[in-house]
Order: structure tokens, then C-alpha cells, then sequence
């Protein structure tokens, strides 16, 4: 299942909300509106790729490399949320290499996803 169009991308938008904050299965196929399975045929995906990685003592999942993850998505050119009312239409190559842009400028996803302010 590709991981930037349909209900891919869902899971990928919920997982870059919080990169750090670890997900159960259970929970991103809920707010995915995905099923269970699909969830985790994803997640597994992105544990192959590199992108994610399993907790310790079954406590769920975690994205480990989110500017990596943004940075394939850009290459993927994948159009994503076109048609899909789950999803918005926002995520054009153009807007996501914006925000891959200010992410580098803010120093990474550590000042991004924190409530660490950055000096301008």
C-alpha cells in the first residue's frame, strides 16, 4: 500500500503530528479510520523504510527519522488528498517543501514538534 496517497498518508499525517509521541496500532488505525490490519501493514512499512521504530515492552510505535520521512515524500511526488474528504488537499510538493525548509531552518524536528522557541 503506498504510503503517501489514501489511507497511507492518513497514517503518515498522524504519525508527523507527534513524531515523538508513541502510537499503539489500535490507536492510528481509530484515528485513521482505518482498519487494524491496514494500520498495521503500514506501520511495518515504515519500520522496513527506516522511518519508524517499535517501543520497548509492546508500548506502541514511534516515528525515529521524520525529516527523512517529509524528504521521501517530497521525492515521491505522490499527489495526495485530491479527491479523499479525510485528508486535505494542503499537501502539494510545493507546501511540503516549505515545510521541510522551515524544519531545516528551525534545526530539525526536535524545535518543531517542542515548545522550545527558536531565535530569529
Amino acid at each position: 500500500m503506498p504510503l503517501f496517497q489514501g489511507k497511507g498518508c492518513r497514517l503518515v499525517r498522524v504519525l508527523l503530528q507527534n513524531p515523538n509521541e508513541a502510537q499503539t496500532i489500535r490507536a492510528l488505525s481509530q484515528q485513521t479510520e482505518t482498519s487494524y490490519a491496514v494500520a498495521r501493514g503500514l506501520l511495518r512499512q515504515l519500520i522496513v523504510d527506516g522511518y519508524a521504530e517499535s517501543i520497548e515492552d509492546r508500548h506502541g510505535f514511534r516515528l525515529s527519522h521524520p525529516v527523512e520521512l517529509i524528504q521521501a515524500w517530497l521525492k515521491s511526488e505522490s499527489k495526495t488528498a485530491v479527491v479523499e474528504g479525510f485528508n486535505a488537499a494542503s499537501t502539494t510538493p510545493d507546501l511540503l517543501q516549505r515545510a521541510f525548509s522551515k524544519l531545516q531552518e528551525q534545526g530539525g524536528p526536535r524545535n518543531l514538534y517542542s515548545c522550545q522557541r527558536t531565535s530569529t
